[in-house]
């Protein structure tokens, strides 16, 4: 009878007799293969998308301004526009598409929970503009600041501001020739 240790020093002892060859504590050859769920990728590597919706939403996504460099050049060289509810910095880039940044400062509104709800109004508007944002003839780097007023507001509020904005800026572009 074969027995094992476990890490606690406890024995644990097999009420079967072991097969040449066998091991009680596998039941395949190989361990137990069934725990290997979703797509394993070596570390810094993310695996591919392999359906067809994530394939859509890859499609359809913007870029994000990530560092403090983006979001300070866009403040510097940027034009204002300001709302009730938002201020947003506009600048040209050079790229294929919109590149947006939101920020919601404690000062402004508040409480972590307050600034988080502002910045997912201030995306969801965002992409529910997108569409006026592919008629604009350049694209922009975006940067949408969240104000104190647009705290306990909806969703509709939001958008009807962001797309007077995107109107002004589709005026301020310059006429072709």
């Amino acid at each position: 009878m074969a027995g094992r240790i476990g890490i606690y020093g406890k024995a644990y002892l097999s009420t079967q007799q072991q097969t040449s060859g066998e091991d009680p504590w596998f039941s395949r050859a190989h361990g137990n293969q069934e725990r290997q769920v979703g797509i394993k990728a070596s570390p810094g590597k993310r695996p591919q998308a392999t359906n067809a919706s994530a394939l859509l939403i890859a499609a359809f996504m913007t870029k994000h301004l990530r560092g403090r460099n983006d979001f300070q050049k866009v403040y510097r060289k940027g034009k204002r526009y300001e709302g009730s509810f938002i201020s947003v910095f506009v600048l040209p880039n050079n790229e294929a598409c919109h590149r947006f940044g939101i920020t919601a400062s404690r000062k402004a509104l508040g409480n972590a929970v307050a600034r988080n709800r502002a910045k997912r109004l201030l995306r969801e508007s965002f992409r529910l503009r997108n569409s006026l944002l592919n008629d604009l003839k350049v694209s922009y780097d975006w940067v949408l600041n969240a104000k104190g007023r647009l705290s306990g507001r909806g969703l509709a509020d939001a958008l009807y501001e962001l797309t007077g904005i995107i109107e002004k800026v589709a005026a301020d572009e310059p006429q072709p020739l």
